[in-house]
Order: C-alpha cells, then structure tokens, then sequence
C-alpha cells in the first residue's frame, strides 16, 4: 500500500466534533465542492509517533472492507499535513444507539432481533475479510 500524499485539505470544510479519542478527534466535514458531508478523523502524527503501524494498518483494513458491506463505513478520502493524517469516511447520522433506544420508547423482542442480525451481518462480513473487530 502506498503512503497517502501530503496535502493541505482545503477539500473539506470541517465543523462540530462528534468524538475524541486519545490519538483523534472525529469532526463533521463538508466537502466544498459538492457540499456533502462526511466524517473525518483527524489523527495527531506527533501522538501516534512510534505508531505509526496502527494507522497504516488501520488505512489498510479499511480500503479492504470499504464498499462491501451496507452497515460498514466506507472511507471516501485520505490525506495529510505537516501535523495530522485524515481518514474520511461516510457519516453516519444515527446517533448513538442508547439514545435511539431510549427515544422509541418501546424496544420490543423482533427490534432487538434485527438489531442483533444487523450487527452479526457486519461482523461476519469482517471475519470473511480476516478482520477480527475490537470493541472498545
């Protein structure tokens, strides 16, 4: 796999941050252009310096299995700067599961059933790829 190229990533407009992490942040992105919105995950070279395989691999898994499967982001862009590496993905707009839950109200045995089938469909998906997924 080639090294993504060094660009300034005047494609994308970022905006409001949906998640941190200890290496990343996660921001809503617009892309200029087309005016579609996007994930974009932002990760600090400086904090992952010594690391630099988890991202590579990371790049890797999701180059992979991008596109294969309805239920799996598929990354669209990735790029970076003097400072940080940009891996952008589809954004999933569904909000956090508990909240979903919480906001049905009721949660009946056939909703958790599809839930659960959603999830093992991707799950399956990444263990036909070789890919074992780590929750956190």
């Amino acid at each position: 796999m080639s090294a993504p190229s060094l660009t300034v990533p005047c494609k994308y407009k970022t905006g409001r941050t949906l998640g941190q992490g200890t290496y990343a942040v996660v921001k809503e992105a617009v892309h200029i252009e087309t005016q579609k919105r996007y994930a974009v995950k932002v990760i600090n070279k400086k904090l992952m310096e010594g690391k630099e395989h988890m991202i590579r691999n990371e790049i890797a898994v999701l180059r992979r299995i991008s596109i294969g499967h309805a239920n799996i982001l598929t990354l669209v862009d990735y790029f970076e700067t003097l400072n940080n590496l940009y891996l952008v993905t589809e954004l999933a707009e569904g909000g956090e599961l508990f909240d979903r839950i919480c906001r049905k109200g009721n949660y009946y045995e056939h909703d958790a059933a599809h839930l659960v089938s959603t999830i093992c469909s991707a799950v399956a998906y990444l263990h036909e790829q070789g890919i074992v997924h780590r929750g956190q």
